[in-house]
């Protein structure tokens, strides 16, 4: 078999592995509606395209491989970009480092090539069955795990893009001069090797550094969650100690209000009770749930939507002995409320009605709420064109995945809804 057949099934290998790698890392935007088929034409495209830089040459040389290999790179980068969903800076994170898993998968195939005496087909098909693998642990776990640690790679810690870049172009280029220029095959494994081990870990120290930025972030909503609970805990008390105030001062109210009516004074009497009946009111304390991080948070987006001239209501009669942890029922439900609250401020006829119920071992919860025009969903939820929007109901989405919890979200017309059921028992007193 000549050299032409051979890099020509290389070719096809390469543009294969290139093709449906792309395809299963990234995220389909909702506006492409056949990805896989999408991807195929891509690869019939790379292949021609390929075979009309090598076939002059009769195959592979320097030149033609240097070529082959950046127009390929760039090409299928633009593509991935393009129609990818989610934040830019992640699909490069995701590129680059797909990029040079693919060169390093290149480099550990020479050497086992090397190692047993294979020729190039056998050394292209040991770099499919590594994209294979890719596709594979893509598929079972690594894609949920991928996501976790870079949903936030858009919000600030771009720059871990810069560096995937970087390190992509530096073993692209180290691999591919050294593949043509250095003359002892042995010491270009050995070298390559090293490279590979000292970017393999550098890769390694930013999924670390992303893990603990990730953690830092969760920690710090669940403080504000905590310092929101503390809040309403103090104005609750205000609202008590006001109550209690108020009702010591009944007598005196009483005496005056006698006072009119003994000297005939009847519209005044009636003016000083409407005042009177007003600031009593202010006094009530409105229960919502028994359960009391469920009731201290209705309470809270009660009084906003009062003051935001909001129709509320809420009817959850949770029992306090649910056996889900208080903070998780403060992430789950502080973000659901908060995101029902911004949307009802901006629609015409603003509200939000709460249901929720303890049934059958599940914690069901419905928040309907009022909104403005329709809804742009990205990966299942809704986009956000606010600074590290959606932060919070990814971070509810997380919480309610630990406890194997579910949301549902969809919009009918100009109300939302959201829907939460949650598995959970009643503890023992």
């Amino acid at each position: 078999m000549n050299m032409l057949w051979i890099d020509t099934i290389r070719l096809i290998l390469i543009v294969i592995c290139h093709a449906f790698s792309l395809c299963i890392l990234s995220d389909p935007k909702p506006s492409i509606k056949h990805p896989k088929l999408m991807w195929s034409a891509f690869a019939v495209a790379l292949f021609a395209g390929g075979m009309m830089i090598i076939y002059p040459s009769g195959g592979f040389t320097s030149t033609t491989a240097f070529i082959t290999y950046f127009i390929y790179t760039i090409t299928c980068l633009m593509l991935f970009m393009l129609a990818s969903n989610g934040p830019p800076k992640r699909n490069l994170f995701t590129f680059a480092l797909y990029s040079a898993y693919f060169v390093l998968t290149a480099i550990i195939s020479e050497l086992i090539a090397k190692i047993y005496g294979l020729g190039p087909i056998a050394q292209a098909l040991i770099r499919t069955a590594f994209s294979a693998l890719l596709i594979i642990l893509v598929k079972l776990k690594l894609r949920s795990i991928f996501r976790k640690y870079t949903e936030d790679i858009a919000n600030g810690w771009g720059r871990l893009s810069i560096f995937a870049v970087l390190s992509t172009i530096a073993v692209s280029v180290l691999s591919l001069t050294g593949m043509f220029f250095i003359a002892d095959s042995n010491i270009y494994i050995v070298l390559m090797s090293v490279f590979s081990i000292h970017v393999i870990a550098s890769f390694m120290l930013v999924f670390l550094i992303i893990t603990l930025l990730n953690d830092r972030n969760t920690l710090q909503r669940e403080k504000a969650q905590e310092e929101l609970l503390l809040s309403e805990f103090e104005a609750e008390n205000d609202f008590i100690n006001n109550a209690i105030r108020y009702r010591h001062d009944l007598k005196h109210h009483d005496a005056v209000l006698l006072d009119f009516l003994n000297e005939g004074k009847t519209e005044e009497a009636i003016a000083y009770l409407e005042e009177h009946s007003a600031s009593i009111d202010k006094t009530k304390i409105q229960i919502y749930s028994p359960h009391i991080i469920f009731n201290a948070l209705l309470r809270t987006y009660a009084r906003r939507c009062m003051e935001n001239n909001i129709s509320f209501s809420a009817d959850a009669p949770i029992p306090n002995e649910i056996d889900i942890p208080l903070i998780s029922i403060s992430i789950i439900f502080g973000n659901l409320l908060e995101n029902a609250f911004e949307a009802a401020r901006k629609a015409e006829k603003p509200f939000i009605r709460i249901s929720a119920e303890f049934d059958g071992g599940k914690l069901k919860a419905k928040v309907h709420n009022s909104m403005a025009g329709s809804i742009i969903w990205e990966r299942g939820i809704p986009s956000s064109t606010k600074k590290n929007g959606g932060t919070g109901i990814r971070s509810a989405i997380a919480t309610l995945d630990k406890h194997g919890g579910m949301l549902r979200m969809k919009q009918e017309g100009a109300v939302f809804l959201s829907e939460v059921i949650i598995p959970c028992s009643i503890t023992a007193e």
